[in-house]
């Protein structure tokens, strides 16, 4: 709910992230200027800010880094996104008959919402960017709070502003106690409950870290409020501190929400976690949110894989829903498609696993890789190259599943892989500089061919469709770049200097262009003969860990973040790239 605080947290609650763009245009002759490129809309939630429960108990909504979403209740089913805000939405509340749902963007509107429908029925322009908004019970007044610190009472009917009470500090998230006699605001460290009518201050409920979200119990009886990493339960009478709800580890509480019966508290943030408030105990959580470190689409361009936290994430490209998730002991750092689409390549802490990715099933697990790799295929299938820390390269036979070969070389972690075109060669990058970073091997004779010195670590490696060109990213001090070389001398072709850390490559299908993920959270495409940049996208907040190019070319898809050296959150973002 809170936005200006949320990226001081991102690395602690990080989120999916994967951000779709439709090329068709970009991969015509003519260069398309990177004002012509809009969002459209975004793909899955990213962090939540907060989280509401319709008043018929059956919908949840979530207001997210990736949108406003609906989800059916207890089931947290998805349903539909809600487009319209431009960037993260704050805040939503349902009004109390449940017939309207407002939300509160980062763009600086309050925007409301036919639930039955899913349709936008108006747009309340804010002086700032809106972190709460609230209906009054009778459904008359919505209240919402911006980073001004005003808190605004508006008319629903007239959609005309009514009152405004000022704050010291942003107003985080409001409250409405169920007869509508007093408004609760949180800002800064403090959570002030106002008598509505008079606009006296009632009380201060102090807090030790950030208040970012309040609930009204359906009775009056109680106010809950996130803390930090609790969830806070209060007396709604004598405002005195009933409970201190606290899941185990670092798991940060942007919102709280009572059920219609009011025995179930839900908080929200880096987990949903649903409470027992009388017994004080978790019933079930929901993580939803994790690290991204890579991406790869199906060869048919259907699916979408992200190596997220514990997990291989899987979305259906079209209808945009999720797919069960193929779960790991633990973090995943690379996933790849066969040629034909029907297994799934994963890394993680104790190895290299195969799946089958019709039936979601786990075939094999490729043990002795060290910790921390990435994985490909060969155009044919029957390779699977993994690389790991400490130089480790490793070529494994994917019909029997056993190891064929060690490429000794590397010295450092490896963390870029590709085979050319035609299956021969086999890339390798570097992550650390300490020694070559870049090599190129024979795959028939697991013989070394050449060892390229691209400054700095690698990040990515990535063959032209052709398999003349190969281009190696990354960076270290100046050397943000991406350096093409000939394949067939072995030589630098150009270099294509970025702001900074180059984290990813891939070539167009075509290989027109080179697409780049950037530390700073661009995404770059190049014009390859030419050597210029043709656009910019600045659609992320975290840096660009990886991208990808559907087979059409109609699709790219960018993961991430990567903030000082950690990856983390980000949000899921739909570009259009108009003719």
């Amino acid at each position: 709910m809170l936005r200006q605080y949320s990226k001081s947290y991102r690395v602690i609650a990080s989120a999916a992230v994967i951000l779709l763009l439709s090329v068709n245009s970009l991969l015509s002759s003519a260069a398309q200027p990177a004002n012509e490129i809009t969002e459209s809309g975004r793909l899955g939630l990213g962090f939540i800010y907060e989280v509401v429960i319709s008043p018929d108990g059956t919908l949840l909504a979530a207001a997210s880094m990736g949108g406003l979403w609906l989800y059916s209740f207890p089931e947290l089913t998805p349903i539909e996104s809600l487009d319209g805000h431009r960037g993260d939405v704050n805040s939503t509340a349902f009004s109390p008959d449940g017939k309207l749902l407002a939300s509160g963007g980062q763009d600086g509107t309050v925007r409301l919402w036919g639930v039955e429908s899913g349709t936008q029925t108006a747009v309340l322009e804010h002086a700032a960017p809106v972190s709460g908004v609230v209906f009054s019970p009778d459904g008359k007044l919505l209240a919402s709070g911006g980073q001004d610190g005003l808190v605004r009472l508006w008319d629903v009917e007239s959609q005309t502003p009514r009152a405004a009470l000022e704050h010291a500090d942003s107003v985080s998230d409001l409250a409405f106690s169920p007869d509508g006699r007093v408004v609760a605001a949180a800002d800064g460290f403090n959570v002030h409950v106002w008598e509505a009518a008079t606009s006296a201050l009632l009380a201060t409920l102090q807090h030790t870290s950030q208040a970012i979200g309040l609930a009204f119990s359906s009775d009056g009886r109680l106010l809950a409020s996130g803390d930090g990493v609790r969830a806070r339960v209060w007396d709604a009478e004598s405002y005195s501190i009933r409970a201190a709800l606290r899941r185990t580890g670092l798991d940060w509480v942007n919102s709280v929400t009572f059920s219609p019966d009011n025995r179930t508290l839900v908080s929200a943030g880096s987990t949903l976690t649903m409470w027992d408030v009388a017994a004080e105990t978790e019933i079930a959580s929901l993580n939803h949110t994790g690290w991204v470190y890579t991406i790869a689409f199906s060869p048919d361009g259907d699916l979408l894989a992200a190596g997220v936290d514990s997990a291989v994430r899987l979305w259906d490209v079209e209808s945009r829903t999720e797919l069960p998730a193929l779960v790991h002991p633990g973090w995943v750092t690379s996933v790849a498609f066969s040629p034909d689409g029907s297994l799934l390549a994963s890394n993680s802490e104790d190895g290299v696993r195969l799946w089958e990715v019709e039936s979601h099933t786990e075939l094999a697990l490729f043990e002795g890789q060290n910790f921390w790799g990435v994985v490909t295929f060969s155009p044919d299938g029957s390779l699977l190259a993994s690389g790991g820390e400490k130089g480790a390269l490793r070529l494994w036979d994917v019909k029997t599943r056993t190891p064929l070969a060690d490429l000794e070389g590397h010295t450092g972690w490896i963390d870029a892989l590709a085979f050319s075109p035609d299956g021969k060669l086999l890339a390798s990058g570097q992550h650390t500089a300490e020694s070559t970073t870049v090599r190129v091997w024979d795959v028939t004779t697991f013989t070394e061919l050449a060892a390229l010195d691209h400054p700095g670590g690698v990040s990515s490696v990535a063959f032209s469709p052709d398999g003349k060109l190969l281009a190696s990213a990354g960076g270290g001090y100046v050397f943000n770049m991406a350096r093409l070389w000939d394949v067939a001398t072995f030589t630098s072709a150009a270099d294509l200097r970025h702001p900074e850390w180059v984290l990813s490559a891939a070539f167009s299908p075509d290989g027109q262009w080179l697409i780049t993920g950037v530390a700073d959270g661009t995404v770059r495409v190049w014009e390859v003969t030419a050597q210029t940049e043709i656009a910019a996208l600045q659609g992320q907040r975290d840096g660009v860990s990886s991208v990808a190019v559907s087979s059409d070319g109609r699709l790219v898809a960018s993961g991430g973040g990567y903030v000082a050296g950690f990856t983390g959150a980000g949000m899921v973002t739909l570009w259009d790239v108009h003719p």
